[in-house]
């Protein structure tokens, strides 16, 4: 017997011959496998939002998952800890549903090349220094290099949740509006929700390697005041704690420029958050 998930979150127990007709409709199947793993297939590109919030839920208490996208037992995947599942999971699903996958893209830094950048230098080496802790110098190395486009935020349940806990005052593109009630909800709870899951990948990749994260981004945004919005930016990230997992995650946009994407060809620049 396995459980079945609906397109509403409605959990149904079914058997296997009752499955597939679900998880056209976008639904889940989930079944235990004798090892105690929780075996997980769905279909990325049709699988619904409802449904996703539930498997979600239900992952929390399993210490292994096996993935199963697309019904195709070649495409499974093991995978040890429930938050990293969740995080294959919906970017799984993100990725095949989103018709916006040319809208992002980012070239990585790696650590070594970060630290002799003429941009990156100086946070790295102020987070250095600060042994990855959360200390005033590296607060106000961030603050300046970012003329204050940083965000502060905070994992929970594996960075399953990304709760913003401070948002800089040079931010100005979503209007101060936004910041009064950004800080305490969801970083994906953007204007732009796709843009908003897009980035959050990295702070969730920060999180699970507790390594800083630095990168060119460059990315459009659609805005229901502005239209639709290109964006560049260097971006880092900073993982901050004394422990294994970091207790917070520290992002600031470097030398960013906005231009609006339009055939008027108006490109004045503007103030951008992540």
């Amino acid at each position: 017997m396995r459980k079945i998930i609906d397109e509403h979150g409605r959990v149904w127990h079914g058997t296997a011959g009752t499955s597939p007709a679900v998880e056209e409709n976008g639904g889940v199947a989930l079944r235990r496998h004798r090892s105690g793993a929780m075996e997980v297939r769905f279909r990325p590109n049709s699988v619904k939002p409802m449904a996703v919030l539930r498997v979600v839920k239900m992952l929390e208490t399993c210490e292994r998952v096996v993935l199963v996208p697309g019904f195709a037992n070649r495409d499974e995947h093991l995978i040890s800890h429930w938050p990293a599942a969740i995080e294959r999971l919906t970017q799984v699903t993100n990725e095949a549903q989103s018709s916006r996958a040319r809208d992002f893209h980012s070239r990585r830094h790696w650590r070594g090349a970060a630290a002799a950048h003429v941009t990156f230098g100086p946070v790295h080496e102020a987070w250095c220094a600060a042994r990855g802790r959360r200390k005033r110098n590296l607060l106000e190395a961030v603050r300046d290099a970012a003329a204050g486009r940083y965000l502060e935020v905070v994992p929970r349940e594996g960075a399953a949740k990304l709760v913003m806990a401070a948002v800089g005052n040079g931010y100005s593109l979503y209007g101060k509006g936004w910041k009064s009630v950004a800080v305490g909800g969801l970083f994906e709870d953007m204007p732009d929700f796709e843009y908003a899951c897009w980035a959050a990948q990295a702070y969730r990749e920060a999180f699970r390697t507790a390594q800083p994260v630095f990168e060119d981004v460059v990315a459009t945004v659609r805005l229901r005041h502005a239209g639709a919005l290109r964006l560049e930016y260097r971006r880092a990230i900073l993982p901050i704690g004394s422990g294994e997992q970091p207790t917070s995650l520290l992002g600031a946009t470097l030398q960013q420029s906005v231009r609006r994407v339009s055939l008027g060809g108006d490109n004045e620049p503007r103030d951008v958050l992540q």
